[in-house]
């Protein structure tokens, strides 16, 4: 159930529909555990990705595949 919640909140964050795991966890007001077992799911699926974050090089973001 949660996968579905978690990509149509990336879809309502606008386009390119990408949010840090952080800002993605705290929207769906979800554990950080939580949120990294749905995003491995989803990632598993083909429905999002991880690509880097251009303003902080430390982090990732995670972003809707054109599938999710």
């Amino acid at each position: 159930m949660g996968g579905g919640v978690s990509a149509a909140t990336l879809r309502r964050s606008g386009a390119p529909c990408r949010l840090s795991p952080t800002a993605l966890f705290s929207a769906l007001m979800v554990t950080s555990g939580t949120m990294t077992h749905r995003l491995k799911r989803l990632e598993s699926a083909g429905l999002v990705g991880r690509v880097p974050n251009q303003r902080d090089a430390r982090s990732m973001l995670v972003q809707l595949t054109p599938g999710g």
